[in-house]
C-alpha cells in the first residue's frame, strides 16, 4: 500500500498558494491572510512536496513561480 500524498493537499494550502500567486511575495501574502511569513513559506513548501512537483525556484530570498505553478493555479477552483 502506497502513501497517499493527495490527502495532504488542503484547501488552506491551496488558498495560501493562490494568494501568493496573486500577491507575488511571501510578506504580502502573509499580511493579506493574517499569517506570519514562516507559515506561508511552510504551506507553499509542503504543497510542493504533496504535488510531487517543483513549483518555485529561489532567487536569493524570493520565490519565483515556475510554469508548473501557473498550471496548478489554472486548476484551482475560482472563488476559493
Amino acid at each position: 500500500m502506497g502513501f497517499d500524498t493527495t490527502s495532504e493537499i488542503t484547501f488552506r494550502k491551496l488558498s495560501i498558494f493562490m494568494t501568493f500567486m496573486e500577491k507575488g511575495n511571501i510578506a504580502r501574502t502573509a499580511e493579506t491572510l493574517g499569517l506570519i511569513g514562516v507559515s506561508v513559506h511552510r504551506a507553499l513548501h509542503t504543497l510542493e512536496e504533496n504535488v510531487r512537483c517543483p513549483l518555485f525556484t529561489h532567487n536569493e530570498r524570493h520565490l519565483i513561480a515556475m510554469p508548473s505553478a501557473s498550471t496548478l493555479l489554472e486548476q484551482c477552483p475560482e472563488g476559493m
